[in-house]
């Protein structure tokens, strides 16, 4: 038996019955073994079903040709992934996306983190009120979203050609160029997650040790030599974590693409504006060519697969040094 004031090898006296008494509850608190059984076999049936059945299907059928009518497969090995080295408007598609990824990360990142660090350091209905104004348009439906955008980019009559022809600039074609269309939709997205994207930054601002900036005020730094001295090397981890998470989304980002450019206004510079992943529906669930859209789906997978490796793996390495 265990004596009442058994002393530990640190020279920490213990009591045995409140040890015993943790000891106990968390005991208590562990699942049954059958339960913890059901539990672990149901989160590896999501896993297997969720994540590991379509990405080995999408590789099958890449391999294949498969013809959604009968049912019928031909295995053809590589042919899909070299039939797509010579395909123009899959590395268009490609491009259009690294594009698009670039630009709303290189503009909603910044300006997300600016106007966090702005709201922080203010209190009360000064903060709430533009905090809520930013966040009302993620709170929208997505089709809500581009609704009003496609109203506004009515030739003439929406509100942003009414807009520029009040200061004489005139109709501006928002629609008409490719290079305007793809600026619209980086626009639009950059608006419409910059509410949750603004909140992210908050959360991680208002978590960092007050002590860091006070002692920074007394050496003299101000607000702004603070925020790129203090607040970002201590963010940097959730800043890898952003940028990962924002390029997997990113690449799949379709709703915008899909609405914005089909109408008639849009349809000379539909090709011009595609993404990879538009490309990838086009080919999929339009021209029903299953085994070509897995293909890209696969290499689209590895693609996105491996820029976050890099990113983890510099941010590892960086770590390592420091």
């Amino acid at each position: 038996m265990l004596r009442r004031g058994v002393q530990s090898s640190a020279g920490i006296k213990i009591d045995s019955k409140e040890h015993h008494g943790r000891h106990s509850r968390f005991g208590r608190n562990r699942l049954p073994g059958g339960l913890t059984a059901v539990v672990v076999v149901g989160l590896l049936a999501y896993f297997v079903f969720i994540y590991v059945l379509p990405i080995a299907q999408a590789f099958w059928y890449s391999v294949n040709i498969y013809d959604l009518q009968s049912s019928h497969t031909q295995f053809v090995g590589l042919r899909n992934f070299e039939r797509l080295l010579g395909d123009e408007h899959f590395w268009a598609g490609l491009r259009i996306t690294v594009v698009f990824t670039l630009l709303d990360i290189g503009i909603g990142l910044p300006l997300a983190l600016g106007l966090a660090a702005i709201l922080t350091s203010m209190r009360g209905a000064r903060r709430s009120v533009p905090l809520a104004l930013i966040f009302l348009p993620t709170v929208m439906p997505d089709m809500a979203v581009i609704l009003i955008w496609q109203s506004m980019l009515q030739p003439q009559q929406g509100l942003l050609d009414m807009a520029f022809s009040t200061v004489g600039l005139g109709p501006m074609g928002w629609l008409s160029s490719a290079g305007l269309a793809l600026g619209v939709i980086v626009t639009m997205t950059v608006w419409k997650y910059l509410g949750f994207n603004v909140v992210f930054w908050i959360t991680g601002l208002t978590q960092l040790p007050v002590e860091v900036y006070e002692a920074a005020a007394l050496d003299g730094a101000g607000k702004l030599r603070q925020f790129f001295s203090i607040s970002l090397p201590l963010l940097r981890p959730l800043l890898v974590y952003w940028v990962v998470v924002a390029v997997i989304q990113l690449a799949q980002f379709l709703g915008p693409f899909l609405a914005i450019t089909q109408g008639d206004s849009g349809a000379q510079i539909r090709s011009q504006t595609q993404p990879l992943i538009l490309y990838l529906y086009n080919e999929g669930f339009r021209r029903l060519n299953i085994s070509y859209a897995a293909a890209m789906t696969v290499v689209l997978f590895v693609i996105l697969v491996t820029l976050s490796w890099v990113q983890l793996r510099a941010w590892r390495s960086h770590l390592v040094a420091k």
